[in-house]
């Protein structure tokens, strides 16, 4: 007799159940639990991948960001430096073409003096008659040896001057137009400064940005200043970040200077922040 145990195919598949019991000793039968854990152990999976590649896709686009952020930057710092070169070589091509012009007046002839007279005056002409000729021709010789005076100084005016600070940084924005007040046809051509003063009279606690040395409290060379030049109007705005507290800072005065380095205009303003400003406006 043979002891191998052949199965029947004829049996039914066995199936998994759970079987719980309570405290009563009554049993509570959960079906289909084989097949529920495949669809919860299926969808943990699915949402652990969804999750992953979500993460792997943030992670790309925030390094496209920050690489496309800094292209922009560059390109931002490479038109602004191409702004600044295009107006000192305006700027140059004004200081030029105003020599030239100097240069051209100075060589040009003067008339002849037509108070003398070239015609050999007759015998007859008495003293008398002749004096008055004489102190014409003194008076006109006074003339001739008065020197002239320079020309006068263009007229430069700034308007809309604003200056904020950024919450919780030592970044200041500095806005303001300069406006070509002059009656002069032409352009004006110079360089601007702002001045950040302290309650101290010593030149040595201000700033002046862009950054220069001060002279007399006034910044030199002044081509350290912002180029500028002007037919009508130009808008000045940049940022500069303080690396001192910005609350010793209680005024701001404009600076603006010809490009020989005559001074054109100035005015100062107190700070937002400061106790001038306050008083102005609750007054």
């Amino acid at each position: 007799m043979s002891n191998n145990v052949t199965s029947n195919p004829h049996l039914p598949r066995p199936r998994w159940r759970m079987l719980l019991v309570d405290d009563t000793g009554r049993l509570v039968t959960i079906r289909w639990f084989r097949a529920l854990a495949w669809l919860f152990f299926s969808l943990l999976i699915a949402a652990v991948g969804t999750a992953a590649v979500s993460l792997l896709m943030y992670h790309r686009t925030s390094v496209q960001s920050r690489t496309l952020q800094g292209r922009i930057e560059a390109l931002q710092n490479q038109v602004g430096s191409v702004r600044e070169e295009r107006e000192r070589m305006s700027l140059r091509l004004a200081v030029a073409e105003t020599r030239i012009q100097k240069l051209s007046e100075s060589q040009t002839p003067q008339p002849q003096e037509t108070g003398r007279e070239t015609a050999a005056e007759p015998e007859s002409i008495t003293v008398a008659a002749a004096a008055p000729n004489e102190q014409a021709e003194a008076q006109q010789g006074e003339a001739t040896n008065v020197p002239s005076e320079p020309p006068p100084s263009r007229v430069v005016t700034v308007e809309d001057f604003r200056l904020s600070r950024e919450q919780g940084r030592n970044l200041l924005n500095f806005h303001y137009k300069l406006v070509n007040v002059d009656e002069k046809p032409g352009p004006v051509s110079g360089y601007s400064f702002v001045l950040l003063k302290t309650d101290s009279k010593e030149p040595g606690s201000w700033l002046p940005l862009p950054h220069a040395a001060l002279e007399n409290g006034r910044p030199v060379p002044v081509d350290k200043g912002r180029a500028f030049s002007i037919a009508r109007f130009k808008t000045v705005s940049f940022s500069a970040i303080i690396e001192q507290d910005v609350n010793i800072f209680t005024s701001a005065t404009i600076l603006v200077f010809e490009s020989e380095g005559e001074l054109l205009f100035e005015k100062t303003y107190p700070t937002p922040w400061s106790e001038a400003a306050a008083t102005i406006e609750e007054g």
